[in-house]
């Protein structure tokens, strides 16, 4: 895996094999440097990946060889994050099962359940034991009432600049 560093077309280039450096630490990889460089991946056919990383802007060698550096050890770094989340995968899994599971709220064990027992299937929305929901005409009168009503508050407020 040692890059070749092009001065003249400010790009690096160098490809990897996918049984060392899986596809999804390459894809980290490269995500982090979108900010810093124009990345190209190419699979080739015997399972290996063609890396290019151009400069957004001119680089010299020194900036170029560094820009390369950076990268190896990002892939690195994104190999050790993909084994490390297969490795823990289930006991993640575990604990945010257990942490949804614990949201559910309590269960007959404390009591809270039994509340809601004369709560009948046939209970419907529309049932309103209290009176609450009472229509707006009801409540308010007609559309044309309630224009009335407001003309007849704007009246009583004094316009601007008058005295009341």
């Amino acid at each position: 895996m040692t890059p070749t560093v092009n001065a003249r077309k400010n790009e690096i280039k160098w490809d990897i094999g996918t049984s060392t450096y899986p596809m999804d630490a390459v894809y980290g990889a490269s995500y982090v440097f979108l900010d810093r460089c124009y990345v190209y991946l190419d699979k080739t056919a015997d399972r290996r990946i063609v890396i290019v990383l151009r400069g957004k802007e001119p680089l010299d060698r020194g900036e170029l060889e560094r820009l390369a550096g950076d990268f190896s050890s990002e892939l690195l770094h994104q190999v050790l994050r993909t084994r490390i989340a297969k490795r823990t995968g289930k006991v993640r899994e575990m604990i945010i099962g257990r942490a949804l599971w614990s949201a559910e709220g309590p269960t007959d064990d404390y009591g809270f359940d039994d509340d809601f027992d004369d709560l009948g299937d046939d209970d419907d929305y529309l049932d309103d034991p209290l009176g609450i929901a009472v229509p707006w005409e009801e409540k308010y009168g007609s559309d044309q009432g309630l224009d009335a009503q407001e003309d007849q508050q704007q009246a009583k407020e004094p316009e601007p600049g008058q005295d009341a």
